[in-house]
């Protein structure tokens, strides 16, 4: 828990997590969306990226998702 009095720092903030969908036959999701996007966003400071193909499963997800795309 930040104790100090920003207004916004993500090491203040609670990580924000992020769901990422695709699948399909029409791109290489796993290589571009799970792989590479969610390495991608897993650099920057205060997120967590995760993928998921199957789109049965954003209810699951969406319980401690912050943002999904």
């Amino acid at each position: 828990m930040c104790q100090s009095k920003c207004t916004f720092i993500a090491s203040c903030a609670k990580k924000k997590n992020i769901l990422v969908v695709g699948g399909g036959g029409s791109h290489d999701f796993n290589r571009w969306y799970k792989i590479e996007d969610t390495q991608l966003i897993n650099t920057i400071e205060g997120v967590h990226a995760t993928y998921t193909d199957n789109t049965d499963s954003i209810r699951f997800y969406l319980k401690t998702t912050d943002l999904w795309c």
